[in-house]
């Protein structure tokens, strides 16, 4: 969630923070989490600060806080990719691999 949350706050310049959390929240864990979890979730996603006063509170020149979003989002890409290829040549995963968005490179 936090790898699909952080590439739509870096790809998306005028998203709200709250609303790229919870698309991320629905294509990730959503579906795999019960009712009571959803509201807690949800109440928890609507108490985000704004888009601005988080860019703000990771650093103060704005462009280079987004850049390093950026490049975050892309490192966890990678290492989300390397272990889902380890997991399933281990068999943990069954016959596919997750599936993730494809590289942007």
């Amino acid at each position: 969630m936090l790898h699909d949350a952080l590439a739509r706050v870096g790809a998306e310049g005028g998203a709200v923070l709250a609303e790229c959390l919870h698309a991320a929240y629905d294509a990730t864990l959503r579906p795999h989490q019960d009712p009571f979890t959803r509201r807690v979730v949800a109440a928890a996603i609507w108490a985000a600060p704004s888009r601005a006063d988080f860019l703000a509170r990771l650093g103060s020149h704005r462009e280079g806080v987004e850049a390093a979003v950026v490049e975050m989002a892309a490192r966890m890409e990678t290492a989300l990719r390397d272990v889902h290829a380890l997991l399933h040549e281990a068999g943990v995963l069954g016959a596919e691999p997750l599936p993730l968005p494809e590289r942007g490179d």
